[in-house]
C-alpha cells in the first residue's frame, strides 16, 4: 500500500512543483495524500541548518591557534586534529 502512495506521488510530480515558494506549506497541504512522505519531509525540515559539530571544530581550532601560535600552517593544524 505504501508503494502505491509513493507511485501516486511520483506520478503527480511535475515541474510546477519547482516553483513552490514554501515547501513546508506544500507538505502541510498534501500530508493527507502522502502521510509517510510528509512525515519524512517534516523530519528533514527539523534538522538544523548548522550543527554543533561545526561549532565544536571551530572552537577546538581557536584553542589550538592562539595569538602566540598564529603562524601554524594548515598541515600542522590538520595533523594535530587527526
Amino acid at each position: 500500500m505504501d508503494s502505491l502512495k509513493l507511485n501516486t506521488y511520483l506520478r503527480s510530480f511535475n515541474y510546477r512543483l519547482l516553483l513552490i515558494q514554501d515547501p513546508l506549506i506544500w507538505w502541510k497541504e498534501h500530508q493527507t495524500n502522502f502521510p509517510i512522505l510528509a512525515r519524512m519531509a517534516f523530519n528533514i525540515f527539523l534538522i538544523p541548518a548548522m550543527s554543533s559539530e561545526v561549532e565544536r571544530v571551530f572552537l577546538a581550532a581557536k584553542r589550538l591557534i592562539t595569538d602566540k601560535r598564529n603562524y601554524l600552517g594548515a598541515e600542522v593544524v590538520e595533523a594535530s586534529k587527526c
